[in-house]
């Protein structure tokens, strides 16, 4: 049986420079993670070595685990799938994630396992939240961005970008017309988000004062442009991205579009260039790298941050699943294990391997047209000059090869691997049942452990790493060893109802319902749900979506 019970306030309609860690001045210290991947830039990156030996402190297993507002594909990468965990956040010692099947946002003392407070939405809360300021910002697919206070997560304000209240059935959930499905970046006091997930319903790209809300911009008019995009124009669907003059929105199964951060103005829409796209993102100083699959194969673009032009495959010859980069080394997780990646040599040995390619398909064509002219000349003085072009064209090959090897510094073999952040001098990934520690300089293994499900996101702050599963836990590791580690989960109520005069009541008109509805499966919408008590007897009987509206909160 399935259940959902959503409040709503009104009665609505129905239908069926060096960007990395640098730049941005409100990262909110050193050691935190406050937002998804770090920073504005999506690096991946924290400068506070964690471990490298761990331990487990605590485990949150939620009741249930994350249900991806999209299907999973059959013939390609899942290229918009990172809302298969319950990302999380760290500021201040304190952890901050969402649900997308509870709707609500939970805050953990990272410390303890304590849980200090849970705030409900009226949807689900598909990524992790941003904390800046003493306060949390966070979207849902009911169509708000809220502020929290980060203390006790009372409600400081919310924003719905959208027209109405009009909500739908959409990915197995009633949901906004406009759904908040870029999540919420902050910075230097300004949240960055986008509402909406179809050009022809209308999308809106925001920035509010974090303070109280108030519009800064909102471009509402890039909907309206469908017809002059590639592919209908863009879907808003991934975490935003933003550089000291853009902001950068991930569309979907496509490639980010960027928009001017003072004004909101449209700048350009990232090319694919072919069946490739993907929400994944992350900025590197000038360059926009974004994608996830091409043909079922990973896959990562570059572009010009500034002007969208494409500036071809991002680190050539490693076709990376996830990466983390700074000034001098990029590390990246690729089918085969982690490779870290020099990128003074990788880019010295690229132009090299340019030039070679150059020259090996003039001799190609030259040795070709030798070949022709076999039997009709001097044999020996064309078998002598075929002879030194195919020496120069293996000789090419052989030094293609060996510049290829030399542009990594390391490699770390492993399948399965599916995450990669680093913590200082630490290199953490992880992937099926696993997360390991290495070591960023030689690419020795320093530390692992096993976890139930896939190492999807990890976040490295005060002292300890954060690792979620795509079968919904958050584990804990933290460097000192303690005696147990701390079981975080909530029981399963199997009626938390009272046995009074009322349950005949709702028991015969739950039965009178279905008897005259002859309906076992699909959306109920049950007015003024109260408890919830109908919706609950109807819960039990059925398999069917249950919708409780209720005014009051």
């Amino acid at each position: 049986m399935k259940r959902q019970i959503t409040t709503s306030h009104s009665t609505p309609i129905i239908s069926l420079g060096l960007i990395i860690l640098c730049v941005f001045s409100s990262v909110a210290g050193a050691a935190n993670w406050s937002m998804y991947r770090s920073d504005p830039a999506r690096s991946g990156v924290s400068p506070e070595t964690i471990g490298p030996k761990l331990f487990l402190h605590w485990t949150y297993t939620p009741l249930h685990p994350p249900k991806p507002a999209w299907p999973m594909p059959s013939e390609e990468l899942p290229r918009m799938h990172n809302d298969n965990a319950y990302h999380v956040v760290v500021a201040d010692g304190y952890a901050y994630f969402g649900s997308c099947t509870t709707d609500k946002v939970t805050s953990i003392d990272v410390s303890d396992g304590r849980i200090r407070w849970e705030f409900f939405t009226e949807g689900p809360v598909r990524f992790a939240p941003a904390v800046d300021g003493g306060k949390v910002f966070v979207g849902s697919d009911d169509g708000y961005v809220y502020c929290l206070d980060s203390d006790d997560g009372s409600l400081v304000w919310r924003y719905r970008a959208g027209p109405t209240d009009e909500k739908v059935i959409g990915n197995g959930r009633m949901i906004s017309l406009w759904p908040v499905r870029t999540g919420v970046l902050v910075d230097e006091g300004i949240v960055y988000f986008a509402a909406g997930i179809f050009p022809y319903e209308g999308l809106y790209i925001c920035a509010l004062k974090a303070e109280d809300g108030s519009v800064v911009w909102m471009n509402d008019t890039i909907g309206d442009r469908a017809h002059e995009l590639e592919y209908g124009g863009i879907s808003p669907h991934g975490y935003m991205l933003a550089s000291e003059d853009v902001v950068y929105v991930p569309s979907g199964r496509a490639m980010p579009a960027a928009f001017d951060r003072q004004t909101g103005k449209f700048l350009f829409y990232a090319s694919p260039g072919a069946k490739r796209g993907g929400t994944w993102a992350l900025l590197d100083e000038d360059r926009l790298i974004s994608g996830v699959d091409y043909s079922g194969e990973p896959h990562k673009v570059a572009y010009d941050a500034r002007t969208g032009k494409q500036q071809g495959d991002a680190f050539a010859w490693f076709p990376g699943m996830d990466m983390t980069v700074t000034r001098d080394f990029s590390y990246i997780v690729m089918e085969q294990g982690i490779y870290a990646i020099n990128r003074a040599a990788h880019a010295e040995a690229v132009k090299k391997v340019s030039q070679l390619t150059e020259n090996r398909k003039a001799w190609q064509t030259e040795l070709e047209a030798l070949e022709k002219k076999l039997g009709s000349g001097d044999e020996t003085e064309l078998n002598r000059q075929i002879a030194e072009l195919t020496k120069k064209i293996n000789h090419a090959n052989s030094e293609e090869k060996r510049l290829k090897g030399s542009s990594f510094q390391w490699r770390y073999p492993g399948m399965g691997l599916r995450s990669i952040v680093l913590a200082g001098d630490v290199v953490f990934t992880g992937g099926e049942g696993i997360v390991i520690g290495i070591d960023s300089k030689t690419g020795d293994e320093m530390w692992t452990n096993k976890i139930d499900g896939t190492a999807v996101a990890l976040a490295a702050s005060n002292g300890y790493l954060l690792v979620s599963s795509d079968k919904g836990p958050i584990y804990c590791f933290g460097k000192s060893e303690v005696a147990a580690a701390k079981e975080i989960s909530s029981k399963m109520v199997q009626n938390p109802y009272p046995d009074d005069l009322l349950t005949q009541t709702y028991n015969a008109a739950a039965e009178k319902i279905l008897a005259e509805s002859q309906v076992r499966k699909g959306y109920a919408l049950v007015l003024d749900c109260g408890e919830g008590r109908l919706a609950y007897e109807l819960a039990k009987r059925t398999e069917l979506e249950i919708v409780g509206l209720e005014k009051d909160p």
